[in-house]
């Protein structure tokens, strides 16, 4: 490989080196607000240098930078810099002169309105040269020229990049475009801002002076030493290296490079491959590596490797050891590898829809009750490790089976998880194996073996004893927003069930899906009052009334009307209730622990009727 570093001045970089292009294979922009924070101190202490002393200024080196050189004939340099290591710092110099730009430009506007006819000429001068020698190069298009930004962007950032510098104030549609919009803000108000307001009451001529010893401290006293390859073949492998030793790579970018390395001699497949890396790797990088975790359980059998993550999928999701490149002949292993990336794609989106507890098909079948159940599943139980199993299901399997599967997960998860607290271990397995199945023989999957399994798993940890006295426990009211959630799902899905309870409980759980409670809207009742006034203290229940057995629920956020009255003045609004469990109440004459005892009995029996498979 043929390498020439030299030192060299970001002014220098950015006149004689150009344009910057960051390739397919880098990832999207990155910097966190942290690293931002940091470029903007290291420029403030070189323009205080200069500002305290101009002839003795300070010299900062930010790194270095390497790029690929290409040859383009017929364009305006005949040259073309593809940027292997340096992309986020050369992007966030990019956007302080573009700011810089638009400072001397501002300041010009002032100074026309003070009658500084002088001032306000020579700050335009000073944002057309910077412009023009730092920011954009003229390119001849359709036989005219055209301006174009000296550094250009990944095909995920680079609109949204020029839109942002031009000052079209673009919609943020990605991870990336947040944090170049963050950048982008800092620059102006902690860098810009900063230094006119250190002097906000000083002439316009001296605020032109303070942008200058800014404009020579990022263009002159800013140092890289910069390394340029002519080796195209060695690009994705010099990104990997440099990529080992600075800040770490995410997974899904790390894959990213690595296929699109694979595809390098298959133009069409790798164009698709990096537009459906560009949507997978739009959202934020805990949450895509969250989705591949997923996306690996769900298609192997089995949790991913906590570590080495890339890895792992590549070996056992791609199937191709690193630095591979198809050759041009192995036309349908490249679109192997190109419908796997839609595949995931697509499946991310799912994924999401799940995690975001919305319902994932366009269209539904399910009831809106049914609907619900996923929303309980996934927010209110916290469930998601059957994630893997819903993705297999979703995918292999009809509407009306991920309805039942729902269904199963939900009763088992409260009953095993949420209330006994067993490990999460001993079912993993389960889910796992099963959207494995569901995937290699979907049409001969019986959705009773995953029932079998679970009940066999329920008998042995979440037996009936275990259940019931644990729910004693875990139901007891207290002024805690998790524990009063579960409380309100507990009785509501009780109440959408007491009509087949009372019918004889027969066969499976069978709900009225007419109600839809809205547990955002939920109150919880307490029968004897939560503060009860000292004429209608009941001693024998003052220990009881965070107990379950004194507790019901109002469907709306109308429990201040019964706030802390005594359970004789509530009777009338037990009565209009449209909650059956509440009406049942307005039948009693008195609320005694004998009636609480009662009441408890029951919601524990209907609990173990109801929360099983």
């Amino acid at each position: 490989m043929t390498m020439q570093p030299e030192s060299t001045s970001l002014g220098d970089l950015f006149c004689r080196r150009i344009p910057f292009k960051v390739p397919k294979y880098q990832r999207a922009f990155d910097w966190e607000q942290e690293e931002i924070d940091d470029f903007i101190k290291d420029l403030l202490v070189l323009y205080k240098a200069r500002q305290v002393n101009p002839s003795q200024p300070r010299k900062h080196f930010f790194g270095g930078l390497v790029s690929i050189k290409q040859h383009i004939p017929n364009s305006y340099t005949g040259n073309l810099y593809d940027l292997v290591d340096g992309q986020q710092r050369l992007a966030t110099f990019t956007m302080t002169i573009a700011s810089l730009v638009k400072a001397f430009e501002s300041l010009a506007n002032e100074a026309e309105a003070e009658k500084d006819i002088e001032t306000s000429q020579a700050a335009k001068s000073y944002a057309s040269t910077t412009r023009d020698e730092y920011l954009e190069y003229k390119e001849v298009v359709n036989n005219q020229l055209q301006p174009r930004l000296r550094l250009t962007l990944s095909k995920a950032d680079h609109v949204f990049f020029e839109d942002l510098i031009n000052g079209r104030s673009p919609q943020c549609s990605r991870d990336s475009h947040k944090k170049l919009q963050v950048a982008w803000d800092s620059i102006r108000k902690n860098l810009i801002d900063k230094i006119l307001s250190d002097i906000s009451k000083s002439s316009v001529s001296d605020k032109l002076n303070s942008l200058l010893q800014l404009r020579k401290s990022i263009i002159e006293d800013c140092y890289v030493i910069y390394i340029v390859s002519e080796d195209r073949s060695e690009a994705y492998r010099l990104f990997a290296v440099l990529n080992d030793r600075g800040r770490e790579l995410s997974d899904g970018n790390k894959l990213r490079s690595d296929t699109l390395e694979l595809l390098e001699k298959h133009e069409r497949e790798q164009g698709l491959a990096e537009d459906n890396w560009d949507t997978i790797l739009s959202y934020p990088a805990t949450e895509v590596d969250q989705f591949f975790r997923n996306y690996y359980a769900s298609h192997q059998g089995k949790g991913a490797a906590k570590r080495n993550l890339a890895d792992t999928f590549r070996d056992d999701i791609f199937k191709f050891p690193p630095g591979v490149v198809l050759e041009i002949s192995e036309t349908e292993e490249a679109k192997k590898v190109s419908h796997t990336i839609s595949d995931i794609k697509n499946e991310q989106q799912v994924f999401i829809e799940i995690l975001e507890r919305r319902w994932p098909y366009r269209d539904a079948t399910a009831s809106d009750w049914q609907q619900e159940r996923l929303q309980r599943l996934i927010k209110v139980l916290r469930h998601t490790l059957c994630i893997p199993l819903l993705l297999s299901v979703y995918h292999c399997l009809s509407e009306k089976v991920f309805i039942e599967i729902i269904d199963i997960l939900e009763r088992f998860a409260f009953r095993y998880i949420t209330i006994v607290g067993a490990h999460a271990e001993k079912i993993s397995t389960i889910y796992y194996d099963h959207a494995k199945l569901i995937r290699q023989a979907p049409q001969q999957y019986n959705i009773s073996t995953l029932r079998d399994e679970l009940k066999a798993v329920q008998e042995k940890y979440a037996p009936d004893e275990t259940f019931e006295s644990l729910l004693i426990q875990k139901l007891s009211y207290q002024d805690n927003s998790s524990k009063k959630m579960i409380i309100r799902h507990f009785l509501t899905t009780l109440e959408d069930h007491i009509e087949w309870y009372h019918n004889g409980a027969n066969g499976k759980p069978k709900p009225n899906e007419i109600s839809i409670f809205d547990l955002s809207k939920v109150t919880i009742e307490h029968i004897y009052p939560q503060n009860a006034s000292s004429t209608s203290i009941i001693e024998e229940l003052e220990l009881l009334k965070n107990d379950i057995g004194n507790l019901s629920f109002w469907p709306g956020r109308n429990n201040n009307s019964a706030g802390n009255k005594s359970f004789f003045d509530k009777k009338s609004l037990y009565e209009q209730s449209n909650v059956t469990f509440n009406r049942e109440l307005a039948k009693l004459n008195d609320w005694d622990k004998n009636h609480f005892e009662q009441r408890r009995n029951k919601l524990l029996k209907m609990a173990k009727k109801v929360f099983t498979v």
